[in-house]
């Protein structure tokens, strides 16, 4: 909103110009004042961030002569409505500096009262400009940051959904399951979606509930690791365990890795059936199918991580989308709706 005086007239006329002055000079960073063939009769600077523009040598000079040229349409058109007796018409004037750096600052323009005369205050603009260009590169930073973030968090996922060993992250507070990978919900015979926010103690038998529970609490009131056995409800066999205390993002998490001995092995070939096929096989072939079954998992674990985005997928994979997608295809995992989605890639196919 703007208020102006209601008396001025009556109020402001016994001020002297040179009080007039003072009053423009002080009200602004930057006063021009501008007669009927726009040459700039006197100026006035209280902003030492305009000292490089040397202002003291705009006297006398043309205004268009110290503006950059594609502001003086601006100007003009703000000089026409002052002399029309239009109060305050205003606009963003640049001004070029002995070393070529833009200069914006912020006028308006009001009749001097001297015939044809314009008074233009102007506001500096380089503060704001430098400011908001320190917000933009902090914003910048932190969405780097946020991205960067974002990849380690999905390699992570991703190694931590395909690695050979069964996983499960616990609360430390509630001593409730927050993550679960493949392994241990194959090693419990359940989905491992529905893991989460189960009580850990509550997958094994009841009578092992109790010495499950002692042992989580134990390590994190002694900060060392613990092995033991228990029964799992959903097995006829024990389970060999090690739990850990570790420090998650913002509490004590509980690191629970299970042996090796109690899993069903790997999708792909081991080591003895991979020896096995030496000289019946040649080593290219035997090499390849299981770099490609190694592929094939990582593809499959990724998709299943990102929710089947292929742009995540990619990223996380360190993949383009085209070389995703033709791998996809190779691997039998793309569909008639998927080539119809990715027509570059299936035509470079």
């Amino acid at each position: 909103m703007t208020l102006h005086f209601a008396q001025p007239s009556a109020l402001l006329s016994g001020i002297d110009a040179r009080t007039v002055g003072a009053l423009i000079a002080s009200s602004c960073d930057l006063a021009l004042i501008v007669d009927e063939s726009d040459v700039v009769r006197d100026v006035a600077c209280t902003a030492e961030t305009l000292a490089a523009l040397n202002i003291t040598g705009w006297r006398d000079a043309p205004v268009n002569d110290v503006i950059v040229p594609d502001s003086r349409r601006i100007l003009s058109t703000m000089l026409a409505a002052a002399r029309s007796g239009t109060e305050g018409a205003h606009g963003e004037i640049s001004h070029a500096s002995p070393t070529g750096e833009r200069v914006i600052v912020r006028y308006s323009a009001h009749p001097s009262g001297a015939g044809a005369g314009v008074v233009l205050l102007g506001r500096d603009l380089t503060p704001l400009a430098d400011l908001t260009n320190r917000l933009e590169t902090a914003e910048l930073s932190l969405k780097a940051d946020d991205e960067r973030q974002s990849r380690s968090e999905a390699r992570y996922q991703m190694l931590f959904e395909i690695a050979s060993e069964a996983f499960l992250i616990v609360d430390g507070a509630t001593l409730r399951i927050q993550e679960a990978n493949l392994r241990a919900a194959d090693l419990f015979e359940t989905n491992a979606q529905a893991m989460p926010g189960q009580d850990f103690a509550s997958l094994f038998a009841q009578a092992d509930r109790d010495p499950v529970t002692k042992a989580l609490e134990q390590v994190l009131r002694l900060e060392q690791s613990v092995g033991l056995s228990a029964m799992p409800s959903a097995r006829l066999d024990p389970v060999d365990m090690t739990i850990s205390r570790r420090n998650g993002k913002d509490d004590e998490i509980l690191l629970v890795v299970f042996a090796s001995d109690n899993q069903a092995a790997p999708n792909m070939q081991s080591v003895e059936q991979f020896v096995s096929m030496v000289g019946k096989v040649p080593l290219k072939t035997l090499v390849r199918e299981n770099k490609d079954a190694i592929e094939r998992s990582c593809i499959e674990a990724a998709l299943k991580l990102t929710g089947n985005n292929r742009a995540r997928t990619a990223k996380v994979l360190g993949l383009s989308r085209q070389a995703l997608y033709l791998k996809m295809r190779r691997f039998g995992l793309v569909t008639a709706e998927d080539d119809a989605a990715e027509p570059d890639a299936a035509e470079s196919a």
